[in-house]
């Protein structure tokens, strides 16, 4: 499942979700409830939107991310200044696959790089995936 709202609170409670579901949260504030991680050991939350950023940035402000990484619109944000491009580029509605691509590129070019996996403020190593697994019963 993937998760992307524009929603101010969560919107998947715990006992929504099936057993050995992968979840995808990509919303800020989330869509997926903290409850999750409490009540779910067998359901695997990925947090999407966290971008390493190259360099040794300094945001002067604690996102509850490692250094060195962002929220991805920051880093959009970001990008964008570098290019010298001063534009409304992933807001609303229509966003198209061309301007994913260019985005990504740019990324790339910048050497903007996508963060680790993370749930609910924590990296996911191979050995959290496996107790999901083993919860799950897969």
């Amino acid at each position: 499942m993937i998760a992307v709202t524009s929603a101010v609170d969560t919107v998947v409670p715990a006992e929504s979700l099936k057993r050995g579901a992968v979840v995808c949260d990509v919303a800020r504030p989330r869509d997926v409830s903290k409850a999750v991680v409490k009540k779910r050991p067998d359901v695997l939350v990925i947090e999407g939107g966290a971008v390493e950023v190259p360099g040794e940035p300094d945001f002067h402000f604690d996102f509850g991310f490692p250094p060195r990484t962002a929220y991805a619109c920051m880093a959009e944000t970001m990008i964008l200044a570098l290019e010298g491009r001063y534009e409304n580029y992933s807001l609303g509605r229509d966003l198209s696959i061309e301007r994913v691509r260019e985005i990504a590129a740019l990324a790339k070019k910048h050497g903007f790089k996508l963060a680790g996996f993370r749930s609910f403020e924590r990296q996911v190593t191979e050995e959290y995936i496996a107790r999901v697994k083993k919860a799950a019963g897969l």
